[in-house]
Parts: structure tokens; C-alpha cells; sequence
């Protein structure tokens, strides 16, 4: 074949024509050199042994509730894992747990030898088991092996020989088989158990299960039912087969790992989350079957398992497959954005070199180069890899200078001819690195173990034209072309050198750095080209160089990003700007977040590659937007920067203790009970239990993204704590008061979870709890009301004694006053009344005596008239009948007893006018005699004044008193006077 090459290259044959019969070469032999594929994109593996999770060998199921976390039945109980810590919990009876089904309302349920039951946090969150073992028949019913979970109500469970379902918690109804039943389970709705006679059975609607298929030939005994489309369930056989049930009808169903299959039976199987077929068995791993049926990869003890005898797989939340096996449980990345690439297969030997800027992908390790063509969207994870001809061995680089790939090799420079192919171009050992001298595309620089060489190229042939003495016996590893002419150099135990090219390369000029002239010392010295500047990695940080004073700077846009000076020791740009970094064992990249007026980078690191990457010749390689390369100690690590989706939801507070009289542990939480709760209603504390110490976890597994949590105690702390990747916190005598714990997460420094919080309350001592407080307070109250409330009660009391002393003293003034005013009145009364009597007397008086003296007046003009009618002289008979005449005029006066009268009633308050409208039919001479009763006149005072007799009188007053209509006993005087 070599001869054919020779022939091919010498031939005077158009170059295209040479490419294409070199091509052509380089395809047969990399068909005759071609590893197995098998080999490739093998994902992660984390591995968890007996002596992590401290139970039980063997893991017979696996599953995950709401929150994340993963639960396995185990041979010592209920194994529960969160990202952080195990816990096992075991059943009633301490047997193995075979079979595990998350089912409504956060239950776990459980299957063991003679035992099942559920798991269920109880009130302080701690996983409680409760067993239905009273449920189940007196006779001994083995082990349960399977617990499918058919809807809200109803669970079932298989044992070694019966299927019996329960209706939430309480009532049992076992489904008699056939023959045995040998398997249950359920699949894209569909709930079916295996008779191993009848054949395939379903449970109806009608609560009982009915054969839809008898067994084909070959069928065996059904290990796993899996959903392949919407009409398609799989079913395994422990016998190794494959089956598709569509509608009831079971055919076989064949892939390319059938040989495997049949070898090494299948134990258990589910599907991934991008819909491959994984498939446990019990000899050979794991395989991985693509949607056509093709192997994908192939999982075993060589490559990361811990066993390959396989009892149970389950797919989480986060795509990533998880395997219970005979010795341990083994977390596999699936669905991670890492995998590891093995260009040399079984050899896994350490990762120098990359280069994937054409159709082919070269590789370069300490076993050779190895190619592969570059699929049409760059992914690696399973491509197929061929040795390069001439390259086996030590391989340090691959590099691309004017369209042609060069590879430095341990024992010397060669040039890809054809992708498979490489050829010598020179006979010295140890070339590193091959330079690209912009504008000279004829020539390059190589560095090499033992100096710094210059290429030309004359027709089509590579040779050295100059070996530059300054550098004889220097390591020239680590390049950087600052400009066509100046060349910087780093040694990483000397110093840096600047080269400085004559116009025509063959000439040089060197200036040295070190210690003594600029550097912070003579070691960790590297030198890289980000962008057009020219940046040097040293024990005091990253330095550029000023031209102008000729001295080293520090580059504070990029230490910022680095606390620990000297620790950064390999730069990179990469596609999109960002730099990627090795910087002591953490590594990552510093994306541009902001490109004018001045950039500025976001950093990002990535803890899954934390102390992977080969140390002293690291090696990164974006070679697109969205792939990255990197060199380890075993092989490539394939990295699709992608964003993955499914985040958890928050942070879960697993672990509450407090220090108290002896420290205990009050609660083993889940988010769905403790955190995001809609209860406000804090958790109490007593005053002795003010010591706290909180773990908490995310359940996200994998650790290819560095977690980090913050948190903050509302009530005490007044800001966020830092982030860190610490996953307890501790609070020490904590003050009497209402708190509200708050923890978050971070995904590498950037995507934030929503903050979970926990509230709590410590109860203040009793001379400080609601009921001293309130004592308190009524003790201040009465204090306050001795103090305010009383002075002003007391004045209250004085004013009302004064006011009533005061009423009271008015009172006996205005009594006294009254009855003064009435005494005067009384003494004003009687007075008048005397008065009254007085003037009564004296008109009764003057009132007789003018009666009296008329009666005389009368009798005297009666005796003169007879005197004058006797008297026979005129004169005389004149005079007399004159003195008549004066006697007649004297007489008139008796017509003043109407003016009397007026003034009796003037007197008497209108009482002759008040007794006239009473008593009309009153004749004057009674009206007299009223008169002369009300003015209190005797019967023999009254006779003369009427003119009659007193026995006149006395019957006046009898026919009075009828006309005024007097009763019998009452007195006609005394009603007079009051009338």
C-alpha cells in the first residue's frame, strides 16, 4: 500500500486527480482500520457503592416522587437518595424490599417478603412506613415482585404467585390465576398480567382480568412492558426476546443486539427520555438501543458500571438513567451534555490534540492520532474512529497552517497527506506546536523539544531552512504570534521569551523575562493570543506587556474573575469571544456579556470537569458554538453546550435540628409538605430549642453543573449570605420571635431557583409568653388606671359631691327662699286678709250705719211730710216740704249699692259676678246676703242690712242653700268663702 501512495503522490497527475486516489486510499484503509463504534460517546458514569448508601448488595427497583427524589428498594429497607445524603428506612419486618411504585397523594408504595404496605412522610415530614400486612391471606404469600398503580384508588401487587389489588388502604381483592401468575404490570394505560399458561391477560373495567393473547413460541416469561408509541408496547423476556403488543396481538420484534440479547437475557428495561430503549441484563450491562433498533452503546463493568448483572432501570425527571445492580447503584448521564470520547478505544489514553476544522476529525493521544469523518452537525458521541497511518505513538498537537494539517509527534514533524494518512517532513524529535506566519503562507515556525525551527515550502515539499541557535536546547512549547515579526515564547520553569524576526526570518533577535526583569518569578509562566492582545499567565495573575516602557501590567479586565493569583494556567478563545479557562482545578469560560462601549465577560465555570483536565498540557476546544473538547487523562470529554431543560423546581430543606437538652432531629422535609407552603402558620418552638441547624439539597444529580446556595434568616439577617456550595447552615441562640428561614440555589453561577422558605417560631420563657404579657398588661392596666384613671374617678366622685352639696345647698337656698317667699306671701296674705276683714268690718259697718242711718233719714222725711200735711202755715209747710226735698237727695244714696257691689267684687275677686253666671236664678236680696256672708257678717249683723228679721235671716240662708244646692252637711259660710 505504501507503494501505491508513493506512486499516487509522484505521479505527473493533475492534483486533483491525487487528491481524489488518495482519498479513495485513505477510505479502504480506514474501512480495513476502523474501531467498533461501540466504544463511543460513552456517558458518565457516577457510581454509588453499599458503603456510601449503607445498605443492602442488590437494588430491585427504583423511582422518584414529585420533588426529585429517588427512592430504591433495597435488600436492608427503602434507600432515599436527594443529591446530597442517603437515608434508608426499612418495613416492619426488616426483610428486602422488592418493588416500588410512586403512587397518588405522595405514597410509596412498598412490596417485601410477606409484607407490603407505603411509605408516607408523617406530620414532621419523616418517611413513616405503614404496613397493610393485616390485609393480606393467612397463608404465606412470598415475595412481592411487582406494584403497578392503576389509578387513584386502586394499586396492585404480584407476588411469586398471586395478584391481589387494593382499594385505597383498605380493602384487599386477590385475582386468581390460571396457572401462576409470573408478571404484572402497566404500560401507555394499559394494566397486564402474564398467566404462564394462559398467556398475556388485561385487567378490565370490570375488575377482573381476561386473556387477550396465549403465548407465542419462544415467548418465556415477560421481564419489562415498556410504552413504544401509542398503539405499541414492548415487552422483554427474561429469555432474552424482544415483543411488540399492538392492540392484542404479540410479535416478534428484532434489533441489531438480538445476539447480545439472547446471551446475556434482559433482566429489566425502560425508555429514555429521547426515546432510546435501555435494556439491563444479566450478564453484559447495559444496551442502548436507538429508535432503529440499533445498538447506541453498550454499558458495562469496563466502562463504568459496577456490576453487570442488572436488577432494575429507571429514567428520572432529569432524563439520566439510573441502574440498580448486584452491588451498588450507578447514576448514568444519558441526558448529560457530557461523554466521554475514546479515539483509541479499550487503550483510553490521554488527550493532547484536536482538530475538527474540516470534514474530518482528528484526535491526538498518547497512542497515535485517530480520525473520524465530522458528522453534519459536529456531534462525536458516536462516531467510529481510525488510527492515522504513521502516527501511533505519542502524539502533542495538530495543527492547521495554510490549509494543511501537521501533527506533532514524538518522533518528528509530519504533514496529513490524506485524512488517513501522515508523512515526515523532517528528522528531528519532539515538534510541539506548528505556527502560522501571517502573510508568508510558504513558511511556518515549529517548536520543538529542543528549539525553534523554521519551514519552507518549495514545490509542495516542506523542509527547514533554519534552526535558530538562540533557542538550541529550549523547549519551545508555548507560542504566541504577536505579529508576523514578534514572537513571544514561554517556558513555564525559565521565563518568557520575545523574538523579534528580521524581514527575511532568518534572522532574530531575542529578548529574555524573568525574575530579574519584569516577571513575578521564574516558573508557571505561560503566554496565550486572545483576541489581538497578547496575555501572560503568571504567579501574580494575568500581565500584558506595555511596548512603551517595555515593562509587564497588570490586565485587571480578566483578574477581577480570578481571586487566587497564579492560579489561571491555560487561556482559550473560543468561537463566540468567550474565553475558556483553566485556572488551578476550576474550569470554565468567561463569556462576553457586554461588547461596547468596553467589553465586559460573565464568568461561568464547570465543576463536572473540576480535576479532569490533563494538568500541564491542557487542552480546550470549542470548535463551534455550541461543541466543546476537552483533554483529559482518559480520552476526550465531549461537551454540548446546548441548554438542557427540566430545572428543579427549589430548594428542599431536608434536615431541621436544634440543640436542646440533647440534640434531635425534628424534621426530614419535602417541598410539597415543608417548602412552597400555602400555610403561613410558623412551626413552634420552645424557648430552650433557639438553636437551629438546617440542611438542605437540591435534588439534581449528575454534578456536572456546580450548585451553590444562599440563604437568609428573615428576623435576623438583614441581607442574602453569599454563594456557596455548603448545604447546612447553623443558628445559635436564637432570640424568642417569628423567623422564616430562606435558602436558594444556582445552577454554575447563573440561573436562580425560586427561594424556599420555612417558617418557624420560638416560644419566649414563660414571664414572656401571651398569658404573662397579658398579666402584664392588666397589671398596667390597673397601675395606669391607679394612676390616671382613679385621680380622675376621684375628682369625678368630688365633683359630684360638690355638685350635689351644691344642688343641695340650692336646693335648701331655693327651700328656704320659697318658703320665706311663701311666709311672705303667707304673712302678705293674711295681712291683706286682714286687711280684707278690716275693710269687710268697716263696710259692713259704714254699710249699717248708712242703713241706719237712712232708716232714721226715712222715718225723719216720714214724720216731716206728716208734720207738713198737719201744718197749716204755708211758710212753715214750705220749709218742710224743703227739708223733704234735702232728706229725698239723702236717700239717693241707697243707690250705691251697685257701686258697692263693684267694689265687693274688687275685693272678693270678681265673686258677685263669679256667683251670678254660676247660680243665674239669684235674686239681688241673695246676692246681699252672700255678700254679707262672704264678708263674714253675723245673722244679727246681716237682719238690719236686709232689713228684716233674724228669723227672716236664717230663712234667707235656708232657701240659699238650695239654690246654690248645698248638701245637708256643708257649711253655706265656709262655702261662700271659698267660692
Amino acid at each position: 500500500m505504501q507503494e501505491f501512495l508513493r506512486c499516487c503522490i509522484g505521479a505527473k497527475a493533475r492534483p486533483r486527480l491525487r487528491r481524489t486516489a488518495l482519498q479513495a486510499v485513505g477510505l479502504i484503509f480506514w474501512l480495513f482500520t476502523s474501531f467498533a463504534a461501540f466504544c463511543q460517546g460513552i456517558p458518565f458514569t457516577q457510581n454509588f457503592g453499599k458503603h456510601q448508601y449503607r445498605g443492602g448488595t442488590q437494588n430491585w427497583a427504583i423511582t422518584q416522587d414529585d420533588d426529585g427524589i429517588i427512592y430504591i428498594a433495597n435488600n436492608k429497607g427503602l434507600l432515599e437518595f436527594d443529591g446530597k445524603s442517603w437515608r434508608i428506612t426499612p418495613v416492619d419486618n426488616q426483610t428486602i424490599v422488592r418493588s416500588l411504585a410512586f403512587g397518588k397523594n405522595s405514597k410509596i408504595w412498598a412490596g417485601a417478603q410477606s409484607e407490603f404496605g407505603y411509605f408516607e412522610p408523617n406530620p414532621n415530614g419523616i418517611l413513616t412506613y405503614h404496613s397493610l400486612r393485616n390485609l393480606l391471606p393467612a397463608t404465606p404469600i412470598a415475595d412481592v415482585w411487582r406494584i403497578a398503580v392503576a389509578d387513584e384508588h386502586t394499586t396492585f401487587f404480584q407476588t411469586s404467585k398471586l395478584v391481589f389489588s387494593i382499594k385505597g388502604t383498605t380493602t384487599l381483592k386477590p385475582f386468581q390465576p390460571i396457572s401462576t401468575f409470573v408478571f404484572f404490570g402497566k404500560a401507555n394505560g394499559r394494566i397486564l398480567a402474564q398467566d404462564i399458561q394462559a398467556g398475556l391477560m388485561e385487567w378490565t373495567t370490570g375488575d377482573s382480568l381476561k386473556v387477550i393473547a396465549p403465548p407465542p413460541p419462544k415467548f418465556g416469561i415477560i421481564s419489562s412492558l415498556m410504552p413504544w408509541s401509542k398503539d405499541t408496547i414492548l415487552l422483554t423476556t427474561q429469555n432474552g426476546y424482544i415483543w411488540a403488543l399492538s392492540g392484542n396481538q404479540i410479535s416478534p420484534w428484532h434489533t441489531e443486539a438480538d445476539d447480545f440479547l439472547l446471551k446475556n437475557r434482559i433482566y429489566t428495561a425502560t425508555v429514555l427520555a429521547d426515546g432510546k430503549l435501555a435494556l439491563g441484563t444479566s450478564q453484559g450491562g447495559i444496551v442502548i438501543l436507538d429508535r432503529q433498533r440499533k445498538p447506541f452503546v453498550f454499558l458495562n463493568k469496563k466502562n463504568g458500571l459496577q456490576n453487570n448483572n442488572i436488577l432494575s432501570l429507571f429514567t428520572d425527571r432529569q432524563g439520566n438513567l439510573w441502574a440498580g445492580s448486584d452491588n451498588g447503584v450507578d447514576y448514568i448521564l444519558v441526558n448529560s451534555p457530557f461523554s466521554f470520547l475514546l479515539p483509541d478505544g479499550d487503550l483510553e489514553g490521554a488527550a493532547y490534540c484536536a482538530n475538527l476544522d474540516g470534514p474530518w476529525a482528528y484526535f491526538g493521544t498518547n497512542n497515535g492520532l485517530y480520525a473520524t469523518p465530522l458528522p453534519p452537525d459536529k456531534t462525536l458521541a458516536h462516531s467510529t474512529f481510525s488510527l492515522v497511518q504513521n502516527t501511533q505513538g505519542q502524539v502533542w498537537g495538530i495543527s492547521k497552517v495554510n490549509q494543511e494539517l501537521f501533527v506533532g509527534h514524538h518522533d518528528g514533524p509530519y504533514r496529513l497527506s490524506h485524512p488517513l494518512r501522515a508523512d515526515p517532513i523532517g528528522f528531528f524529535t519532539g515538534p510541539w506546536t506548528f505556527m502560522e506566519i501571517e502573510g508568508h503562507e510558504n513558511l511556518m515556525l515549529v517548536g520543538a523539544y529542543h528549539g525553534l525551527h523554521l519551514f519552507q515550502r518549495r514545490d509542495n515539499t516542506w523542509q527547514i531552512i533554519k534552526s535558530y541557535p538562540e533557542f538550541y536546547q529550549e523547549s519551545c512549547r508555548i507560542l504566541a504570534m504577536e505579529s508576523p515579526h514578534i514572537l513571544w515564547i514561554a517556558h513555564p520553569y525559565r521565563g518568557i521569551y520575545r523574538a523579534e524576526f528580521s524581514p527575511d526570518f532568518l534572522g532574530l533577535n531575542v529578548s529574555f523575562f524573568n525574575s530579574q526583569n519584569g516577571l513575578p518569578s521564574d516558573i508557571s509562566n505561560y503566554v496565550y493570543k486572545i483576541g489581538s492582545e497578547i496575555l501572560f499567565t503568571t504567579e501574580k495573575g494575568i500581565l500584558t506587556f506595555d511596548d512603551l516602557k517595555g515593562a509587564f501590567e497588570p490586565y485587571p479586565l480578566l483578574n477581577d474573575f480570578f481571586p487566587s493569583p497564579g492560579s489561571v494556567k491555560y487561556l482559550h478563545e473560543g468561537p463566540n469571544g468567550e474565553i475558556w479557562f483553566v485556572a488551578g482545578d476550576e474550569v470554565g469560560y468567561l463569556e462576553v456579556s457586554q461588547h461596547k462601549p468596553s467589553r465586559k465577560y460573565h464568568k461561568r465555570t464547570i465543576p463536572f470537569l473540576k480535576g479532569k483536565i490533563l494538568s500541564g498540557f491542557e487542552f480546550i476546544l470549542p470548535y463551534s458554538p455550541h461543541h466543546v473538547l476537552f483533554g483529559t487523562d482518559r480520552g476526550f470529554i465531549f461537551y454540548n453546550r446546548r441548554p438542557k431543560p427540566n430545572r428543579p423546581p427549589g430548594v428542599l430543606l431536608r434536615d431541621l435540628s436544634f440543640s436542646s437538652p440533647k440534640d434531635s432531629l425534628v424534621a426530614t422535609e419535602r417541598k410539597h409538605q415543608f417548602l412552597h407552603s400555602t400555610s403561613n402558620a410558623p412551626m413552634a418552638f420552645k424557648r430552650k430549642e433557639n438553636s437551629f441547624k438546617f440542611g438542605f439539597s437540591l435534588p439534581w444529580y449528575g454534578q456536572h453543573e456546580r450548585i451553590e446556595y444562599a440563604y437568609l434568616l428573615e428576623g435576623l439577617d438583614t441581607h442574602w449570605s453569599e454563594w456557596s456550595e455548603k448545604t447546612e447552615k447553623e443558628y445559635a441562640n436564637l432570640s424568642p420571635g417569628t423567623y422564616s428561614f430562606k435558602v436558594k440555589a444556582r445552577f454554575s453561577e447563573s440561573e436562580e431557583t425560586p427561594p424556599s422558605v420555612y417558617r418557624f417560631r420560638i416560644a419566649p420563657p414563660w414571664f414572656a409568653n401571651r398569658l404573662a404579657y397579658l398579666f402584664y398588661f392588666l397589671l398596667a392596666a390597673g397601675i395606669l388606671g391607679y394612676l390616671v384613671i382613679a385621680p380622675k374617678q376621684r375628682f369625678k366622685r368630688e365633683k359630684e359631691f360638690l355638685t350635689t352639696e351644691h344642688q343641695r345647698k340650692e336646693e335648701d337656698h331655693r327651700r328656704r327662699t320659697e318658703a320665706a317667699k311663701l311666709e311672705l306671701d303667707r304673712v302678705k296674705q293674711e295681712k291683706l286678709q286682714a286687711e280684707i276683714d278690716y275693710k269687710n268690718k268697716e263696710l259692713a259697718s259704714t254699710t249699717l250705719h248708712l242703713l241706719q242711718k237712712g232708716e232714721i233719714l226715712h222715718k225723719i222725711q216720714d214724720d216731716i211730710q206728716r208734720i207738713a200735711r198737719t201744718c197749716n202755715q204755708p211758710d212753715t209747710r214750705k220749709d218742710l216740704l224743703s227739708l223733704t226735698k234735702v232728706l229725698a237727695q239723702d236717700a239717693q244714696l241707697d243707690a250705691d249699692w251697685g257701686q258697692f257691689a263693684q267694689h265687693f267684687d274688687q275685693v272678693h275677686s270678681e265673686f258677685l259676678r263669679r256667683l251670678r253666671e254660676r247660680f243665674p236664678e239669684l235674686t239681688p236680696r241673695d246676692q246681699k246676703l252672700c255678700a254679707y256672708l262672704r264678708m263674714n257678717l253675723s245673722t244679727k249683723e246681716i237682719a238690719p242690712l236686709l232689713n228684716i228679721s233674724v228669723r227672716g235671716v236664717e230663712i234667707s240662708r235656708y232657701r240659699l242653700r238650695k239654690k246654690l244646692h248645698l248638701e245637708k252637711e256643708a257649711n253655706l259660710t265656709d262655702f261662700l268663702l271659698n267660692f
